[in-house]
């Protein structure tokens, strides 16, 4: 929003943004091209900007705020002939037209320069902007400066507030991901629930070697104790009993790697017992990396799935934690 203003002292009318207006007084900003003032008017920029020093004078508003820059301009053009801008023309019954003065705030390059635009956003023939003082009432007016201390200050602030909207933000992302994930969860166990009923059951027959091998290894699952584990261990000591075991495993199913090797550690081992192992014995537990049971499940995610080695290594540690 824009409005016209009469700076009393000066006796000249200018177009300023509404922010700049203060009471009976109107910013301005002191020992700026004008190129740089018809920007700072144009784009609405406030008074305290840390682009330039700013001094308070003496006005008046004159008509209404314009929402548009344009009839802001033709209202400061109309009036040189009156103050009355309720109206769109200007009247010139027996008023005397404002004579106005080419200001004497602008720096020495515009002042040099006969084609310098005057951001006086008043476009008629004569019209400049307000012709202010040099010397500085102490009643009328007042400067803002930046020292250091308050622009650092108010960067911290700044970055402070950008931080504190930046983790909002990064909150909700996570908080949406958790909830795509659950809503996929689900649509991936009603899939396998859906597969495993409508699928014909993966035939575990024995081999005619080893007639005995699965049911051997199913009796001692889920493992609980030393002597389960032992003896399932004994049982994987060939690769053909590796290979069954691999086959009997592929048959808990899943859709993911993730999803796939926590319903197999779940049948093989309960979770207290689980605890006892961690991957290479940390604090004195038993080493789960050399047994034969973790190769039956490495083979199996590896052959029946095509997962790579680091892929199934990096899934299952997160799972088990090991």
């Amino acid at each position: 929003m824009w409005v016209v203003v009469h700076f009393i002292d000066e006796s000249n009318v200018e177009v300023v943004p509404s922010s700049w207006v203060d009471g009976d007084s109107c910013w301005w900003p002191q020992n700026t091209a004008s190129e740089k003032i018809k920007k700072l008017v144009e784009r609405e920029i406030p008074p305290g900007s840390q682009t330039c020093m700013w001094r308070r004078y003496k006005a008046r508003t004159l008509g209404v705020e314009c929402e548009s820059l344009l009839t802001a301009r033709k209202k400061c053009s109309q009036a040189q002939y009156t103050s009355d801008l309720a109206s769109d023309s200007p009247s010139t019954n027996g008023k005397r037209k404002r004579t106005l003065k080419r200001p004497s705030i602008y720096s020495s390059s515009d002042e040099d320069d006969p084609g310098a635009v005057t951001p006086g956003v008043c476009s008629s023939p004569g019209i400049f902007m307000p012709t202010f003082p040099e010397e500085p009432n102490t009643d009328t007016n007042q400067l803002i400066s930046h020292p250091s201390t308050s622009k650092s200050t108010e960067q911290t602030e700044r970055g402070d507030n950008f931080n504190k909207y930046l983790m909002r933000q990064i909150n909700l992302i996570k908080v949406r991901l958790n909830k795509i994930d659950e809503t996929q969860e689900r649509i991936l166990s009603l899939m396998q629930e859906q597969r495993e009923a409508v699928a014909v059951p993966l035939t575990t027959t024995p081999t005619p070697l080893q007639p005995d091998l699965i049911e051997t290894i199913k009796n001692q699952l889920p493992i609980t104790t030393d002597e389960q584990m032992d003896l399932v261990e004994d049982e994987l000591s060939s690769k053909e009993k590796m290979e069954e075991m691999a086959r009997y495993l592929s048959s808990k199913g899943g859709n993911r790697t993730a999803d796939i090797v926590r319903r197999i550690l779940k049948s093989t081992m309960t979770d207290e017992y689980a605890s006892n192992y961690s991957w290479i014995g940390f604090k004195k537990k038993k080493v789960f990396s050399s047994l034969r049971l973790k190769e039956a499940i490495f083979s199996m995610l590896h052959s029946y799935y095509n997962v790579s080695f680091n892929k199934v290594f990096s899934t299952f540690y997160k799972q088990t934690h090991l």
